[in-house]
């Protein structure tokens, strides 16, 4: 892989070691990573734009895709498109709770003066909700009657479960558009594709990068709260720090509540097993308690 940073980029590298699932190079002032493409173009560039502009505000930890000698940005391996991308320096945000650290991250986004077109889900959370679950329900029909066995007979008795929450929060999505009480603190942000506990990892992927409302992030974190034994002191300092530096409208609130409706979780859990071609990891015992503990969970 040395020879291609070379021939393509002009920069001598050697290899230095894995990070996380991903193996990084050095040049001594840099660590590059080499990322795959969405497939396309303009995702990919409106992600490069906010990472820049992240950058440039500071977040130096952000690992920034680079252009090849002749100012293209793609490399091909194995039939598929890759970028290379560089991080100046690693950082773990040290000093800073999770709360106050988003709130920080969403603050980087004032001055950010173009909505991207092809990656904001600002305003359109009620209709990409009614979308998924019409994919999801025609999904698992083909999935069913292709695997049909324990695991999948599971999934279609807790089916309606995963509907009625949907709709549910479609609904209280719905309502929450009426609400005019809503403030500066509303507007869109660079925000994350799924916001984790470890977001805030030493490096941030740019292909990791979305536009929408900060809501967005403070939500799946507290999910992810109340995923691990329930843990709400945890999602309630979370949610005391944000606020802190970032005052939650009524607006947002509402919001907030109608994105932990929505049953992000166990959809996560139902797209795995569609990805999953495996007879074997599909219909294994863990994979099946997986949904049966999540849905007692919800239940309790």
């Amino acid at each position: 892989m040395e020879h291609v940073f070379q021939s393509e980029y002009g920069i001598s590298v050697r290899q230095s070691r894995s990070f996380g699932e991903r193996e990084s190079y050095t040049d001594g002032t840099y660590m590059y990573f080499i990322l795959p493409s969405s497939g396309d173009e303009a995702i990919d560039m409106e992600k490069a734009t906010l990472a820049y502009h992240l950058q440039e505000r500071s977040f130096k930890q952000i690992a920034l895709p680079i252009q090849k000698l002749d100012g293209s940005w793609y490399i091909t391996g194995n039939e598929k498109q890759y970028l290379v991308t560089r991080v100046l320096a690693p950082s773990d945000m040290i000093g800073y709770s999770q709360g106050k650290a988003l709130a920080q991250f969403h603050r980087a986004s004032e001055g950010y003066a173009f909505v991207p077109h092809k990656i904001s889900s600002y305003g359109q959370w009620k209709q990409l909700w009614v979308n998924k679950l019409t994919v999801f329900e025609k999904q698992l029909e083909k999935a069913a009657n292709k695997h049909p066995g324990k695991y999948y007979r599971l999934v279609m008795d807790i089916f309606p479960y995963v509907i009625g929450r949907t709709e549910n929060a479609i609904q209280y999505m719905h309502e929450t558009e009426a609400d005019p009480r809503y403030h500066g603190g509303d507007r869109g942000v660079i925000a994350f594709r799924r916001f984790e506990k470890n977001a805030f990892s030493p490096v941030i992927w740019f292909n990791e990068l979305v536009y929408d409302h900060p809501v967005r992030d403070v939500a799946e974190y507290m999910r992810a709260c109340f995923l691990e034994q329930e843990n709400v002191n945890e999602a309630t300092e979370f949610l005391r720090d944000y606020q802190a530096q970032r005052n939650l409208s009524i607006f947002s609130m509402r919001m907030l509540y109608a994105r932990l409706l929505f049953p992000a979780d166990l959809l996560d859990c139902l797209e795995k097993g569609f990805r999953t071609s495996d007879e074997k990891i599909i219909h294994t015992s863990n994979y099946k308690r997986s949904w049966k503990n999540r849905i007692a969970t919800k239940k309790d």
